[in-house]
C-alpha cells in the first residue's frame, strides 16, 4: 500500500481521493478486509462510500457481487465514480449520491443487500470539522449510531451482514443499540496500533439471528 496527497494505491488499484470528503485512512483498510468472509454476497451496500475505497476492495473480493455505494457529498460521489471506472468495476457498482436515512424508505431497497459496509462519522457535536463537507463524513450529527442501525434493519437480507468499524470506546454501545433493533453481533475485532497500545477501534459484523460471537484482536504494526 501506499499513498500520496492525491491518491492511495492498494494492489493494483491507484484510488484518487484528493476532492472527496475524507481521505483514504486506516479505518477503511481495516474494515474492507474484515469484511471478507466465506459467505458470496450478490448484493453489496457501501454506506458513506467516499472515494470508493471499501467497493473497491468488495470487488476484489466478490467479483461477481453487484456493489451499491452511497454518500451524501456530490464530490465524493463523482470521485468514487471515476475510481470505479478507473478500476473497471462500473459496470457492476453504482455510486450514488443520496442520505442513508432517505435511502432506506426506497421500497426497492427493502431486506436487498446480502452484505452492508459502513466506516461511519462517529465524533460527537463539539468536534464538528470547520470544513464542512469532512464535519459531515466525521460527525455522528450527519448519521447517529441509531439512525444508522434502524436503516441497515431495514435493507438487509433475511441472511445477510453487517460490517461497521467504530471506536473502541463506543462498541459496548454500539452493539446494544443494534441489540435493541434485534441485529446481533456475530464477531469482534478490537484493533490497537502496535503491541501493548490500548485498543483504538473495534470491526463489529452483524446479523439478523443470535450466533456465538466470536472476539478476537489485531495489531496494526
Amino acid at each position: 500500500m501506499a499513498e500520496s496527497k492525491d491518491f492511495f494505491l492498494w494492489k493494483k488499484y491507484r484510488i484518487w481521493h484528493d476532492k472527496c470528503s475524507m481521505k483514504v485512512g486506516t479505518d477503511s483498510i481495516l474494515i474492507g478486509n474484515f469484511l471478507i468472509s466465506e459467505d458470496l454476497p450478490s448484493t453489496i451496500l457501501d454506506i458513506g462510500t467516499g472515494s470508493g475505497i471499501i467497493s473497491i476492495m468488495a470487488a476484489d473480493a466478490y467479483p461477481s457481487a453487484n456493489i451499491v455505494a452511497i454518500d451524501i457529498d456530490p464530490q465524493s460521489i463523482e470521485q468514487a465514480k471515476w475510481n470505479f471506472k478507473e478500476a473497471s468495476i462500473d459496470e457492476r457498482t453504482s455510486a450514488i449520491e443520496y442520505d442513508f436515512v432517505s435511502f432506506c424508505q426506497l421500497e426497492q431497497c427493502s431486506n436487498a443487500f446480502d452484505l452492508i459496509v459502513s466506516n461511519p462519522p462517529y465524533y460527537e457535536e463539539e468536534t464538528i470539522s470547520p470544513n464542512h463537507t469532512r464535519g459531515n463524513a466525521r460527525n455522528t450529527s450527519s448519521l447517529s449510531f441509531e439512525e444508522l442501525i434502524v436503516g441497515v434493519k431495514k435493507v438487509l437480507a433475511a441472511d445477510g451482514s453487517f460490517c461497521v468499524v467504530v471506536p473502541y470506546s463506543a462498541a459496548l454501545r454500539f452493539i446494544s443499540i443494534a441489540a435493541t433493533h434485534c441485529l446481533y453481533v456475530t464477531h469482534r475485532t478490537d484493533v490497537c496500533d502496535s503491541k501493548g497500545k490500548p485498543f483504538k477501534r473495534t470491526l463489529l459484523r452483524f446479523s439478523h439471528h443470535i450466533r456465538h460471537t466470536i472476539h478476537t484482536t489485531q495489531t496494526i504494526r
